[in-house]
């Protein structure tokens, strides 16, 4: 369904229908048309737009891009939205002019729906096309982006908990190399968009005044800001990665230790009872009434004598 807001007798006025809309677009008018998926015919006979704009709009594209048409900019965004552990990628294509913007949308966007229906946070910033695309992409965006930020930030920090208390567990690795390959697809989006907002902006200063340029301009900046906290997070991701496998290797390590001073200790009483398991006929200890205890008296001195060796080279 097509929905049109536009000013009025200085008030919000809304259409909900393509005739409404269609003459509030012919009278040039401030306005922002929001357009979905059965609305497509509406962007090429209504608003004219250039033919390959709307081929653009009829299929989606790998990677974010910037348009020029002269009169107005297009562009195709890729908003990453998180749902559990896997990242979804919601495609918006938007038509930003000097005194309009239009966006269309072929499935619903989470976080949108609000802002469609908060008629004075719409009225407040339809003047400046600028002003509300950036209030479209904070409220959907970049919002959704610096919670599950947090998110993982606190994840996290329940891991290294988990990792201090010595729980090297599978299900901790899981949780790991999950959060970290969530934030790699998250980084990977947000460097595709790095360049799109540039040439935005760049394309922009033709179209609107200096004072309207600061709202894409925070665009920019805030994309900055969530770039260097997920690129912080995923090097933090790398790093309790690595200390599960080197707390792993230690715990490995301290029970082949273990194994060894066992093993060692214990040779000497194996040596022995070997020798007096061969059986010759002429061993003079078997038939001594001393020989038994004696035969456990050295097994026993010596592993005592190799546990305080051992001791006092620190290897216990």
């Amino acid at each position: 369904m097509i929905r049109a807001f536009y000013s009025e007798n200085d008030s919000l006025a809304i259409a909900d229908n393509a005739g409404a809309a269609a003459r509030a677009w012919k009278e040039r008018r401030p306005l922002w048309i929001h357009a979905e998926s059965d609305d497509l015919p509406f962007l090429s006979d209504v608003c004219c737009f250039h033919p390959l704009a709307i081929e653009e709009c009829e299929r989606e594209t790998p990677v974010p891009k910037v348009e020029d048409f002269g009169t107005y900019l297009f562009a195709e965004l890729h908003l990453p939205f998180c749902l559990g552990d896997r990242l979804e990628i919601y495609e918006m294509d938007i038509f930003l002019g000097k005194d309009y913007l239009v966006t269309y949308t072929r499935r619903e966007i989470p976080g949108l729906s609000p802002l469609l229906l908060n008629r004075e946070n719409i009225a407040k910033r339809l003047p400046s096309p600028p002003r509300l695309l950036r209030a479209i992409l904070n409220q959907t965006v970049f919002q959704n982006l610096w919670d599950l930020l947090e998110d993982l930030d606190d994840r996290m920090d329940a891991i290294e908990e988990q990792l201090s208390g010595w729980n090297l567990n599978q299900p901790v690795l899981r949780r790991i190399t999950a959060t970290n390959a969530l934030l790699g697809r998250i980084r990977k989006t947000l460097i595709s968009h790095q360049r799109l907002l540039e040439e935005l902006v760049d394309g922009a200063r033709d179209l609107f005044s200096a004072e309207e340029m600061p709202y894409l301009l925070d665009l920019f900046d805030r994309h900055y800001r969530i770039f260097s906290e997920t690129d912080y997070l995923q090097q933090r991701a790398e790093t309790l990665y690595q200390l599960f496998v080197d707390s792993k290797d230690y715990q490995s390590n301290e029970i082949m230790k273990a194994l060894t001073v066992v093993a060692t200790v214990t040779l000497p009483a194996l040596l022995i009872a070997s020798i007096y398991g061969m059986n010759f006929r002429y061993m003079p200890e078997l038939d001594q009434w001393w020989g038994y205890p004696a035969a456990l008296f050295t097994m026993l001195f010596i592993a005592i004598l190799i546990f305080i060796y051992m001791k006092r080279k620190r290897w216990l």
